[in-house]
């Protein structure tokens, strides 16, 4: 699964115009910040010369969409 997810985000991370980025995949430590976490948004945000949290919210939809296609959606949740 971590695999899927984290291919999921270099898709999403591509879909934003950026490549050839690295981006964590993450357990939190508290179980309340969800099953995984990721940095890219942080880490993106000064290449593409916008808010994290814009980035997260572009992060997020491409994720979604991405999911789109699949007869049976994978992630049950995708937060910000």
């Amino acid at each position: 699964m971590k695999n899927r997810i984290q291919q999921a985000i270099v898709d999403a991370v591509g879909s934003l115009g950026v490549q050839n980025t690295s981006v964590d995949l993450s357990v939190p430590e508290n179980p309340a910040h969800g099953d995984y976490a990721t940095n890219g948004a942080m880490k993106l945000a000064g290449q593409l010369r916008r808010k994290p949290l814009e980035v997260a919210e572009g992060l997020k939809e491409a994720i979604i969409s991405g999911q789109k296609g699949s007869e049976t959606p994978w992630l049950a949740k995708v937060e910000v």
